[in-house]
């Protein structure tokens, strides 16, 4: 009889500690699948600005898309609009701009040139890019427009996020 109760204890020490070790995967699966996610952040949103690595995306992007990328300037964020016939303001949310703990903005003033089209799926490549950026204006020159070149030349405000 003695030996059946210290055999039910036993039986009952291993069901709590393979339960343990069920409850431990759980845990570690839940914590590998954090780390995923803090590594898709802290590419949306890097460690510093990493200009060299923007430079890179933006020539990527903008060849992909067809369009030829004239210049890069990038500079902390200034409220300024760009000249030209035509000019669009992308609509902000009024927080929009409100500061964000620990989170800062460089603006990336960009000279394009290339088709309308090209310039709608560059848009559409930034909208999807894995590293945040924000669109804040486009010009063009309405001139451009009618050039029997086909080539318009774009100017293009971005404000892109890094961490502190």
């Amino acid at each position: 009889a003695l030996l059946r109760q210290e055999r039910d204890v036993w039986r009952e020490k291993l069901n709590d500690t393979n339960g343990l070790n069920q409850k431990l995967g759980k845990l570690k699966k839940k914590y590998d699948d954090l780390g995923v996610q803090a590594e898709r952040v802290a590419a949306a949103v890097p460690q510093n600005e990493y200009i060299s690595g923007l430079l890179v995306q933006l020539e990527a992007l903008t060849s992909q898309n067809g369009l030829i990328l004239n210049t890069v300037t990038f500079s902390a964020p200034v409220k300024k609009q760009i000249g030209g016939a035509a000019t669009l303001t992308a609509k902000a949310d009024k927080n929009a701009n409100a500061p964000i703990p620990g989170v800062k903005i460089t603006t990336i003033d960009l000279s394009l040139s290339g088709a309308q089209n090209a310039l709608k799926n560059f848009l559409r490549a930034i909208e999807n890019n894995l590293r945040i950026m924000d669109l804040s204006v486009v010009s063009f020159d309405a001139q451009d427009l009618s050039a029997s070149s086909g080539l318009i030349d774009f100017q293009v405000l971005l404000n892109v996020y890094y961490r502190e």
